[in-house]
């Protein structure tokens, strides 16, 4: 008689900032580098089309639902208006001040991507979202948010230098005779009462998708390389799990159920949509009883542990 050991899986509750799951892990999971390396393949795949599948658009949305729920409200002050002002995110909009004469890629890799690296380098951004569209006029432009407040001369300055890298800023100034191009735009959001949902459906337009938006992408010319990206450290969290070896696992369960707004049941994963307070509270009272050691391979730093479970209260309310 062979000898046939079977190892147990217990059920694991992942909890993201808009939905609760439970599943049972699988043996042959891919690792999240192997998961993170076909993550950036994608971005090179060819497209018949600017809309997002809907594999990608649901990855973006799972990075903006992070980003907006690790993001504190803050307040700075306007020098112009001479008053502080709050807001949670700021949502940048980045164009080319004349025609559009280099392949989108070689746009990219001269002026965007320095961008980026230089908002992590300048102002530690950790988290952040970019996509790209293209405007009436055949030109490409970028949307990126991120948690911080940059004044806006300062983001401009930094822009008209990466894409003057390829002539445009002076393009400008012999087409128009000004000097200062009209190339960034930037709102602090701060007045969407949801906010995640707001820039979900705003830059993850999908194949599914059935509005103006979505038909002026579908039409528009294919952008060359990359569509969206996000920052390695929103890329890079799991989530925060629990097993159900854990303490009081019924308890959270029956809790998850009796207060999610709506579920979803397939023969593999249960998912419950819940609002970020019933987060906040279930991480919390968790926390209360179990310690943080269940959060340390979450992918959170610790500066976003010690947010979202109350440790530091002026860091939850800054």
């Amino acid at each position: 008689m062979s000898d046939i050991s079977l190892t147990y899986n217990p059920v694991t509750l992942s909890i993201q900032p808009n939905q609760i799951s439970t599943y049972i892990p699988s043996s042959g999971r891919s690792s999240s580098e192997r998961l993170i390396s076909s993550y950036l393949e994608n971005f090179e795949k060819d497209r018949e089309s600017n809309l997002m599948s809907l594999a990608s658009s649901k990855k973006l949305k799972k990075a903006i639902n992070w980003m907006a729920y690790l993001s504190r409200d803050k307040r700075v002050f306007v020098k112009e208006i001479n008053k502080r002002v709050k807001f949670q995110l700021s949502f940048i909009t980045l164009t080319l001040p004349s025609t559009q004469i280099h392949t989108d890629k070689e746009i990219k890799a001269a002026a965007l991507v320095p961008f980026l690296q230089w908002l992590r380098d300048r102002f530690d951004v950790k988290k952040y979202v970019w996509k790209a569209e293209i405007q009436k006029n055949g030109n490409i432009h970028f949307h990126i948010t991120l948690d911080k407040f940059i004044h806006y001369s300062t983001l401009r300055n930094q822009w008209i230098r990466n894409i003057n890298s390829l002539g445009y800023v002076d393009r400008y100034r012999e087409e128009s005779g000004k000097h200062t191009p009209p190339c960034t735009e930037i709102k602090a959001v701060k007045k969407v009462k949801n906010i995640a949902a707001y820039l979900a459906a705003y830059l993850s337009e999908n194949v599914n998708s059935k509005n103006k938006k979505a038909a002026a992408e579908y039409n528009s010319r294919v952008i060359g390389g990359r569509l969206w990206g996000v920052s390695s450290y929103l890329m890079k969290l799991k989530g925060l799990r629990i097993d159900e070896s854990m303490k009081d696992f019924n308890v959270i369960m029956n809790f998850v159920r009796d207060n999610a707004k709506s579920s979803f049941h397939n023969d593999f994963v249960h998912s419950y949509f819940v609002d970020s307070c019933l987060v906040d509270e279930l991480i919390e009272v968790f926390s209360e009883f179990n310690g943080n050691r269940w959060l340390d391979d979450s992918g959170l730093d610790e500066i976003d542990i010690r947010m979202i479970t109350k440790q530091d209260k002026n860091l939850a309310t800054s």
